[in-house]
This record gives C-alpha cells, structure tokens and sequence, in this order.
C-alpha cells in the first residue's frame, strides 16, 4: 500500500508538534485526579511511553499527592502511620484555613513526541 505525499508530510509534521501547558490546582483534591487523568491522555495522545503509561500516571499522581498533602497542607507522614483518620481529618480541617487553603500547586508541561516534561 502506498502512502500518499500528504500522508507522509503529516507524519514528519507530528515529529515537529509539541504542547505546553500550565495549570494552577487549588486546595480541592478532586482536581488532582482529573489532571493526572488529562495528563495521561496528553501523554498517550503524543504516543510517548507505550506500555509504560500507567506507571507514567502512577508518578504523576504520586508527585501531586505529595505537593497536596506534605507541602501545601504541610501533614507529616509520621502522622498517617499512626492515625489515617487524623490525617485525613486534619487535612480537611486544613483546607478550611486560609494558611492553607489559599495555596497552589502549579503544573508545567511540556510534551513532545519525544519527551514529556512536567515540573
């Protein structure tokens, strides 16, 4: 099967294709998962890391966890190994104070076809 010029064209055109985005998360927690769901289906849409998306995922929600829970809401994990109640209880209490509340986590990215950066 022959492929035709402007097929070809596109192709080399997609090796060209990056996205940036920025995205600025506030102190509700639901939203970390539609970013790490968003970012997933960035990284896929570009092809990057074939089968080893989930584990690209995995990271992605890992780091957002912490950023939420160990630095903006500044909860120790000490805490939650001897009480995952109080933790949690304590975080909710925390997005009620505006020390807390008020901060965000911001999320930079940059895809290619070749590469993902997030920072």
């Amino acid at each position: 099967m022959k492929i035709s010029v402007e097929e070809q064209s596109t192709s080399r055109l997609f090796d060209h294709i990056s996205r940036t985005e920025s995205v600025e998360l506030g102190y509700d927690r639901n939203l970390l998962s539609s970013m790490v769901s968003h970012l997933g289906q960035s990284i896929a849409s570009f092809g990057i890391c074939g089968h080893g998306s989930m584990h690209m995922q995995t990271a992605i929600d890992e780091a957002l966890t912490n950023a939420y829970y160990h630095g903006n809401l500044e909860l120790n994990s000490d805490l939650r190994a001897d009480s995952n109640d109080l933790y949690y209880a304590l975080a909710e209490e925390r997005c009620r104070e505006s020390k807390f509340r008020d901060r965000r986590i911001r999320v930079h990215t940059q895809l290619t076809p070749h590469k993902v950066v997030i920072t």
